[in-house]
């Protein structure tokens, strides 16, 4: 019997949105490995549950579509404002990862919120995706969702920024990212 692949121990773990990981991941422009974690999906199911996210990010970022939440999660990366040409949104998030940490519909509709059970049952699957996915930084969408996470490992740098789709400031964000990659690099350069 063969080895697992790594979306095969996910979905042993709980895991039932796959990440999304772009083909830069491991060697990105930030020179450490970022995974950017939102909340949760809504709506209804598609066909494969297990490639939603991946779905919904490669429709947003990597096609024609776009929807504000991924551009703003764009300028954040890039550390600038503004319009972004569809070829760099596109780029930004070939160099990261996203993951939801919920792992089930929340809901129909934008602003439905994951119940109690929900948030406890997403710890383990999120615990999973750490140890596969070996991120240096993670950028947390969300105070609440920051608030939820219960347990986080030694060496990997995280802060919570303003949901995209609240009242996010460029100007308080790209400061807080950077010091997140800085910080990264500084504790891989100390392990080495």
């Amino acid at each position: 019997m063969g080895r697992k692949s790594k979306d095969e121990r996910l979905k042993d773990k709980g895991v039932r949105f796959l990440p999304w990981v772009g083909k830069r991941y491991d060697n990105s422009r930030f020179g450490v490995r970022v995974l950017v974690l939102g909340e949760s999906h809504y709506e209804g199911q598609q066909d494969d549950v297990a490639m939603t996210t991946r779905e919904v990010v490669e429709d947003y970022t990597q096609g024609n579509d776009r929807i504000r939440f991924f551009t703003v999660i764009a300028n954040v990366l890039r550390g600038q404002s503004g319009w972004i040409e569809d070829t760099e949104l596109a780029g930004m998030f070939q160099e990261i990862a996203f993951y939801n940490f919920v792992q089930t519909i929340v809901g129909e509709e934008p602003r439905c919120r994951p119940t109690f059970r929900q948030w406890v049952e997403a710890q383990e699957p999120f615990k999973a995706v750490l140890t596969e996915l070996k991120p240096d930084v993670v950028l947390v969408l969300g105070v609440e969702l920051q608030e939820k996470i219960l347990e986080w490992p030694e060496g990997v740098e995280w802060a919570a920024i303003t949901h995209p789709a609240g009242a996010l400031r460029y100007a308080e964000t790209f400061p807080k990212f950077q010091e997140l990659v800085d910080q990264a690099k500084t504790n891989k350069e100390l392990e080495d």
